[in-house]
């Protein structure tokens, strides 16, 4: 700014002065908000979303200020909190928000919810300044897993040697979020048996576990039936849910075997005489049953 003035004092003498003096102009504040990732994986799982509460937080920069107001804004879901100060010269928000904002955590859900932050600041002039940040949040609130039980043998069937051998094995495949190290947990007749998921090689994940033959059958007797086998997974996927699932086998038990013979009479008459004594052979004949093969 340039002020002149012109003046003259009592003797007619005239006089021009100068003045100049800077005026700074701001017309506009400048203000930052981030977003961070609500969770570590920035995935809310079941137990997340089932959580009493969560917060959404960040930094701001600018001329934001502590005290400035923050608002989120989740489906719709408005939740409000102040800016503070974090320390080492950086300030930012951390605002609680009700985990339902993001999904009612019913059925299984893969999805994701965009939050909606914003911040009003002003500066030392007097400007005020609104600005925004968008980030998404991942939504998965379930696992996925499977398991299947082999036959026990080849023909899926449990004899009398096999009942009487020290052991037997439970094998079969899994898959889904199953991982190495699962727990898996097998159970026949009330009696368990623990062992964990195991490489079996060209992609595949199982188990391969060593149980006692008796818990079948006692093997006493003569024993035919079937016999369940319970299989248990429990696995959780990489946002931390937590799957069961289960499977059931029935095996065949059968500890002995069931033939029969007769024999024919020799001759026609079953008595041999002089002649058919005599004769270069005779032949011995009947008939077999029951498990009597060729």
């Amino acid at each position: 700014v340039h002020a002149t003035i012109t003046s003259h004092d009592d003797a007619g003498n005239e006089v021009i002065a100068t003045h100049d003096h800077q005026v700074n102009i701001d017309n506009h504040a400048n203000a930052t908000i981030t977003i961070d990732d609500v969770t570590k994986d920035n995935i809310l799982n079941h137990d997340e979303l089932n959580a009493e509460k969560q917060f959404v937080h960040g930094n701001v920069g600018g001329d934001a200020r502590v005290g400035d107001v923050v608002d989120l804004d989740i489906h719709g879901n408005h939740f409000t909190g102040s800016v503070v100060d974090f320390g080492n010269g950086n300030l930012g928000y951390n605002i609680e928000v009700d985990p339902a904002a993001f999904s009612r955590n019913q059925g299984e859900i893969d999805g994701k919810v965009n939050v909606h932050a914003t911040i009003k600041s002003h500066d030392d002039a007097g400007n005020v300044v609104v600005q925004t940040a968008e980030h998404t949040v991942y939504i998965d609130n379930h696992a996925n897993t499977t398991i299947s039980i082999d036959d026990v043998t080849k023909d899926n069937l449990l004899n009398h040697d096999e009942l009487a051998a020290k052991t037997q094995f439970i094998h079969g495949v899994v898959d889904g979020d199953a991982k190495l190290h699962d727990r898996v947990d097998i159970e026949i007749k009330g009696n368990h048996f623990k062992g964990e998921v195991i490489d079996l090689g060209n992609g595949q994940l199982g188990y391969n576990i060593p149980v006692d033959p008796r818990v079948f059958s006692n093997n006493k007797g003569e024993v035919d039936g079937t016999v369940n086998v319970h299989a248990t997974i429990t696995s959780h996927d990489d946002a931390g849910n937590e799957v069961i699932a289960t499977h059931d086998h029935q095996v065949n038990i059968d500890n002995h075997a069931n033939a029969t013979i007769t024999i024919d009479d020799v001759t026609k008459d079953n008595i041999l005489n002089h002649d058919e004594l005599n004769a270069e052979k005779q032949f011995v004949h009947g008939n077999v049953g029951g498990d009597a093969r060729v």
